[in-house]
């Protein structure tokens, strides 16, 4: 597809306009199944490309669902027009850098069927909900599965070029329980990942979801959880939530411009924040990491064609760089990330997370236990509310044990903690060692308008926080 475009670009070589063509083909199959039984299968091919027409620092774009030799011609030639007549009303913009050849091809989706495998893991997923659904505290047994491979390709009339590929796979698992109105739920968190589902996840599906079942159980008779100051450990599939809602989306450079003000919201963090702000304590580190091999927004270029690098964005509690792309660093005059995307060929690029994650420390779990007197450890975010300056939060986890004297004890459900960004951040007092990291993510972070759902990465290890408000959700 590349040299197609590039044969089609040929004759506007030495144009005073840089046309740049993203095209995107894109395959998704998914399937919900309900207490053994699979329902709203879905298969979705979405192929296009963005006409980017680019001169003195201004673009315009015209987006088509085609791949037609005419059809693009055309489009270039009306997206030139356009910018000759309406370019005294094109903002400036520097989201476009002069695109760097590069082949960045990792031919993960080799000759594997999607839809196949779908159908494989489906057949799994209804064996594994219809067994759990005959436990008498089950009152649902829930699954969604989506397989989805994606092809970027950017090219430029210069002659450079740019390509990726990716696959990734979804998988929520959730189990409920409503006995003598407790209702509880305890689930998988939502996982997803790049790169093909293995037989291995199939096998250990039965160990992981008897696991669920187990703590579901606990839950269903468990008193609720204490309302009063302690220290907590949130594991993984709660910092993953607490990372993305306090720190990924608060450092997006366009809302701290405002320009997201009207829909996703703005920053508490100001312009003149970085490189002086101390935003937590001295054990919190924060990079942007877009080559972890499995992580979800793992990528080579971003959707801008601004090659990927790893980024410090939080060094020993001081903030010092933010999230957004070429555009919004110029504008602000900060460093920031290649994580300018779209959700599809028919949207522009905008800033985004990417992978997001918290720097392992030293310490084993135990470790962290052992320094808590009175304290709780909360598992699997569900629930979450954030302002939308990213300042108050309270968050809501599935499952908890209360943690007396350094040994972790008993089962509370309604797990619940609240807290403002900056105080809870520099209240961390302990960060888990690589034994407790685990790479998680969410596939729909909605912002921009229309909106743009896309996936984001995280990873963290289990963390330590001090003298934290908790409370119960009943």
């Amino acid at each position: 597809m590349e040299q197609y475009f590039l044969e089609i670009l040929k004759s506007y070589q030495g144009s005073p306009f840089e046309i740049i063509l993203r095209g995107v083909q894109q395959e998704s199959y998914s399937v919900n199944v309900r207490n053994g039984k699979m329902d709203d299968l879905s298969d979705v091919t979405d192929s296009g490309v963005m006409i980017n027409v680019v001169r003195d620092q201004k673009v315009y774009r015209v987006g088509l669902c085609s791949f037609e030799r005419d059809a693009i011609d055309r489009g270039i030639k009306n997206a030139l027009g356009k910018w000759e007549r309406y370019q005294e009303w094109l903002m400036p913009t520097y989201i476009y850098p002069h695109l760097e050849d590069k082949n960045f091809h990792k031919d993960l989706i080799q000759s594997v069927d999607l839809s196949e495998q779908r159908t494989h893991f489906a057949e799994n997923l209804q064996q594994e909900t219809e067994k759990l659904k005959k436990d008498a505290v089950i009152s649902n047994a829930l699954a969604y599965l989506s397989l989805c491979s994606k092809k970027t390709f950017l090219c430029s009339n210069t002659g450079a070029t740019q390509t990726d590929e990716q696959v990734f796979n979804d998988l929520s698992f959730r189990l409920q329980a409503g006995i003598k109105g407790a209702n509880q739920i305890r689930s998988n968190g939502y996982e997803t990942n790049q790169g093909h589902l293995t037989d291995q996840y199939s096998s250990e599906l039965s160990l992981k979801s008897n696991l669920l079942l187990e703590e579901l159980k606990e839950l269903v008779a468990a008193p609720n959880c204490p309302n009063e100051k302690m220290d907590v450990i949130l594991t993984p599939h709660q910092m993953y939530i607490q990372i993305h809602e306090s720190i990924g989306h608060p450092l997006e450079l366009d809302r701290i411009l405002g320009d997201e003000r009207n829909y996703a919201g703005g920053s508490f963090v100001k312009p003149t924040d970085f490189n002086q702000l101390i935003y937590g304590s001295e054990l919190l580190n924060i990079n942007y990491q877009p080559h972890v091999e499995t992580e979800v927004a793992s990528l080579s270029f971003d959707d801008c064609g601004e090659i990927s690098k790893e980024v410090e964005l939080i060094k020993n509690g001081k903030l010092l760089a933010g999230i957004g792309g070429m555009e919004s660093q110029t504008r602000l005059g900060v460093n920031g990330t290649a994580s300018c995307r779209a959700s599809s060929w028919n949207r522009p690029p905008i800033d985004r997370m990417g992978n997001i994650n918290l720097l392992s420390g030293t310490e084993s779990l135990d470790d962290l236990v052992k320094k808590v007197e009175k304290g709780i450890m909360m598992f699997t975010n569900r629930s979450w509310s954030i302002d939308d300056q990213r300042d108050k939060f309270q968050f809501g986890c599935e499952y908890a044990r209360l943690i007396e004297n350094g040994e972790v004890t008993k089962v509370v459900k309604n797990p619940n903690y609240r807290g403002r960004t900056i105080p809870f951040w520099k209240s961390l007092s302990g960060v888990g060692d690589q034994s407790t990291l685990q790479i998680i993510g969410t596939p729909t972070c909605g912002k921009g308008e229309p909106n743009q759902p896309v996936r984001v990465g995280h990873a963290s290890p289990a963390c330590l926080f001090h003298n934290i408000d908790c409370f119960s959700g009943e």
